[in-house]
Formats: structure tokens, C-alpha cells, sequence
């Protein structure tokens, strides 16, 4: 699924809720033309066997950079799951930050 024009001015971030326990959930963002905006492709935003509200991150990064023009769009992909909502959202200024967060491993 590809959404519609989003603003990318100032760093924003993606929550998305969805059910994938059994697949995965990819999200990658892209230029309003379509062309994949680097350091934000599927592969560094996937998620698997989630089951919750979850922040995307890429590559270990919440905070999504502003492009040039000010919009983006997202290319959405799920397997084996379900995506019920998404929310696109500025970052608050006191937790902006464009180094990557390390989760402890399970």
C-alpha cells in the first residue's frame, strides 16, 4: 500500500498497530515520485511476529529526517497479517534525536 502525500519538514515518526504473529510488517519511506528515500528502505523498517502499537524504526532510528520538498509518502507491506492503523506524528522536542536507539536483545 502505498498512503497519500504526508509532511516531512521536521522530524516526525510512524506508530503503526498491526498483527503479523505469523509474517511481517515492512514500511519504507519514499519521495513523493516514489523513489525510496535512503536510510529508510524495507529492509532497515521490518518488523516480525508483532502483535501491538509499535514505533518503526530503521536501522535502530526512530526519527524519521525532513526531506527537501517537505512531503513523503510510505510504502506500506505486510505478510500473513493484518495493519489497522498507522499514526504519522512530530517528533517532541525534547526526545528528537536522529541517533539510533539500542533495544536490549530477548
Amino acid at each position: 500500500m502505498i498512503t497519500r502525500l504526508l509532511p516531512l519538514d521536521r522530524p516526525m515518526q510512524l506508530e503503526v498497530n498491526v498483527s503479523c504473529l505469523t509474517g511481517c510488517f515492512c514500511a519504507e519511506v519514499l519521495y513523493p515520485h516514489g523513489t525510496p528515500v535512503e536510510g529508510y528502505g524495507p529492509a532497515l523498517g521490518q518488523l516480525e511476529a508483532l502483535d501491538v502499537w509499535h514505533q518503526m524504526t530503521w536501522d535502530g532510528c526512530i526519527t524519521v529526517s525532513p526531506v527537501p520538498n517537505g512531503l513523503c509518502r510510505f510504502g506500506l507491506t505486510l505478510f500473513h497479517g493484518s495493519l489497522f492503523s498507522h499514526r504519522w506524528s512530530r517528533v517532541p522536542k525534547f526526545t528528537q534525536s536522529f541517533q539510533k536507539v539500542e533495544y536490549p536483545k530477548v
